[in-house]
């Protein structure tokens, strides 16, 4: 019998919290592959849990504002919230990524945090055989676009700060800012979502990136990368970005939707 996943048993007596939240998270994803409410029996099947352990689950689900009751014996997602980024149809995202670096001729790679390192996925090469995201510092997310966008995405400038602390900033080239204050005014200045670094990791290189998810309850913020050489960068910059907002707008299917038009980066100083 397993435990609703807010108790707290004696130990040996309840799965792992692994596995509890392994079990809430295939509940939240069998509610976020339709669009219409279900009813216990269909979360039931889709599941594959057990009606009393579907029941447990949902209760926390609801508590916590992530699945509502509509009608008798039915659930949905709360409106807003979005499926965990590690339940996405990767096949699908590679399919964006692949007709992205077609399209453009630039290679292309998610980007997400694990700690104070950058990690990149999903990576496809540019058919040109220069590929300026290969061979990233994890440490460079002072220097680089999709750090910098998945920076702006932390809750305060102190746990910024923390993480510069972490990864001491690297100088990679003459332009790569290796102050925490100064970094925070550069983040601070950001008038769009598309974030760039021209010559601050290499100085023949280009970054740009967007955010492609925001994070959910199991999962962190995401960036789309792409790379262009510096002299190339004002002239393709545009063209890029629009690339790159369409392939997030097309994934959005898979890893959740977009954050609001009115999206600022988060520069509290809290």
């Amino acid at each position: 019998m397993d435990d609703p996943p807010n108790s707290t048993p004696a130990a040996g007596e309840r799965d792992s919290d692994l596995a509890t939240v392994g079990k809430t998270l295939m509940i939240y994803t069998a509610l976020g592959r339709t669009k219409t409410p279900m009813y216990l029996h269909d979360i039931e099947s889709k599941s594959g849990l057990p009606r009393r352990t579907v029941q447990r689950h949902l209760e926390f689900l609801e508590s916590h504002g992530w699945v509502q009751r509509v009608g008798a014996g039915r659930y949905m997602l709360t409106p807003g919230t979005r499926l965990p980024l590690g339940t996405a149809d990767h096949e699908g995202i590679d399919r964006i990524l692949a007709e992205f670096t077609e399209a453009t001729g630039r290679d292309v790679a998610l980007a997400s945090l694990s700690g104070e390192r950058l990690v990149f996925s999903h990576r496809h090469p540019s058919p040109k055989g220069v590929s300026l995201l290969e061979g990233i510092d994890p440490l460079a997310l002072h220097a680089t676009g999709s750090g910098k966008c998945l920076l702006a995405q932390l809750p305060s400038a102190q746990e910024r700060r923390r993480l510069m602390l972490l990864t001491g900033m690297p100088r990679y080239t003459e332009h790569t800012i290796t102050d925490p204050e100064e970094l925070e005014a550069d983040l601070a200045a950001q008038e769009d979502e598309l974030w760039s670094a021209r010559g601050e990791y290499r100085d023949t290189g280009a970054c740009l990136a967007i955010l492609a998810h925001p994070g959910g309850i199991y999962g962190g913020s995401v960036a789309i990368t792409t790379s262009v050489a510096a002299d190339e960068f004002e002239q393709a910059r545009e063209q890029l970005a629009a690339a790159l907002h369409q392939a997030v707008a097309r994934m959005q299917p898979y890893i959740g939707p977009l954050l609001p038009p009115t999206f600022k980066p988060r520069t509290t100083t809290e």
